[in-house]
């Protein structure tokens, strides 16, 4: 004879409803979230050298802010005509020179920079001419993020700030328009990346012509 399992589902259904209940009189917590500005500024001045043809490059970089920068990237460009004679980077800060054409690159990765604090970087070129001035680039790449299993670099935390579009393409820069986001909450060496529109073509209205098996059309009033 088959066993009588109601009362067992009797209890499961009142367990249920139960817990169900403790839910629904639970408080929903309410998480604030407080938006503070990052703000970074890079100083940097070009000196004669000792020698003839040496130049003395500072760079100083300074967080004005109170958050913590991580992965910060500087990229300083060292012209045509001059090679890297002299550089010994801060400890924990990470460099490499990347070619590019007839000019080269200098790269540096800070690891953080807490708030308030800065750091100081000083190389020197060598090379031929007038030593012309170019502005450095600063990304500030953001949290690290590891895989918890395979301890395997997953890329840096990003938080959407704006949406921008491209109004003027000039020879050196480009003029854009904000078209979702806060001005305020933009500032230097914010990283903006190319985002794909999808343009979709207005639909018209479906066309009544036919074609016939010889070849022909037909039109809505034949």
């Amino acid at each position: 004879m088959p066993r009588d399992y109601t009362n067992v589902i009797n209890k499961i259904d009142l367990i249920a409803s139960k817990v169900y209940g403790d839910l629904e009189k639970a408080e929903i917590p309410n998480i604030k979230i407080k938006y503070v500005k990052r703000k970074l500024k890079t100083l940097k001045s070009i000196k004669p050298g000792m020698m003839e043809g040496e130049f003395s490059i500072n760079l100083h970089i300074q967080n004005k802010g109170s958050v913590e920068l991580e992965n910060i990237i500087l990229k300083d460009k060292i012209p045509k005509g001059f090679n890297l004679a002299d550089f010994t980077p801060p400890e924990g800060v990470k460099h490499e020179v990347i070619k590019t054409d007839e000019e080269s690159e200098l790269q540096l990765k800070i690891p953080e920079l807490k708030g308030s604090e800065s750091i100081k970087i000083n190389y020197k070129c060598a090379g031929m001419g007038d030593y012309p001035r170019y502005e450095p680039e600063v990304i500030v790449q953001g949290k690290e993020i590891f895989d918890a299993d395979t301890k395997e670099s997953l890329g840096q935390m990003e938080n959407r700030i704006a949406t921008i579009k491209i109004v003027d393409v000039m020879p050196t820069m480009s003029l854009a328009k904000i078209v979702k986001g806060d001005l305020d909450k933009i500032s230097e060496g914010l990283i903006c990346r190319l985002q794909k529109v999808e343009m979709k073509e207005p639909e018209g209205a479906k066309s009544r012509i036919r074609r016939t098996p010889e070849g022909g059309v037909k039109l809505p009033f034949d």
